[in-house]
């Protein structure tokens, strides 16, 4: 009966083990990403929040005139989703979009599209980023503690930082040789941006296929 128990125990470790190296291995290769963007396109951000934004869908309807044929009406663009706090939009007409331009395949358009309902809320690692880390937790903290001053005034006093990113979590392809984010940058009241970033791994590096800025301050 010990025997037994310590067996059932065994496999029990065995089986949580595996499936939090599965879940820690997942978003991986995302940290080469990051690398490489503060390495080339975000040199000078001094701040990066720990905290993933949630990806959502963004329903629009359009309005077609009755004189366009459905052939053309179906790949209207929609009007850029207006930028959250918290969270990353996505409208269905981007993946369409990288579809007809030969970025993704027909498989890539459901696959990636259907991870816009899994809420995942994940934390980076500060570990593996080679910049100052903070998680929203306590930047709402340190918000709520100096009511007087406004965000950068707080990360300038606290961490000697004039700006911070916020990374959205990553929309994987099937294959997993393609990575779908978005990079929001802040650097002042009228100062800031957010683009979104197709990655693709080519020879073992990952690269930037395609980008499309979506707002900007």
């Amino acid at each position: 009966m010990k025997n037994t128990k310590k067996i059932l125990i065994y496999l029990l470790i065995l089986i949580t083990s595996g499936c939090v190296q599965k879940e820690k291995s997942k978003y991986d290769e995302l940290y080469d990403i990051i690398d490489n963007l503060l390495r080339f396109s975000y040199y000078d951000t001094d701040l990066i929040i720990l905290d993933l934004k949630e990806n959502k869908e963004y329903f629009v309807d359009l309005e077609v005139p009755d004189s366009m044929p459905d052939s053309i009406s179906r790949y209207l663009e929609p009007p850029p989703p207006p930028p959250s706090q918290e969270y990353t939009t996505y409208y269905k007409y981007y993946f369409t979009q990288l579809y007809h331009s030969n970025l993704i395949d027909s498989v890539d358009i459901d696959y990636m599209y259907n991870q816009l309902h899994t809420n995942e809320r994940l934390l980076l690692d500060s570990t593996r980023i080679d910049r100052k880390c903070i998680t929203r937790r306590e930047l709402d903290k340190l918000k709520s503690k100096y009511k007087n001053k406004d965000i950068y005034e707080i990360i300038h006093d606290k961490f000697n930082a004039y700006n911070f990113i916020v990374i959205s979590v990553p929309i994987i392809s099937k294959d997993k040789k393609k990575i779908l984010l978005e990079i929001e940058s802040y650097c002042g009241e009228l100062c800031g941006g957010g683009t979104l970033y197709l990655f693709e791994k080519t020879n073992g590096k990952w690269r930037i296929k395609y980008s499309m800025g979506e707002w900007v301050s």
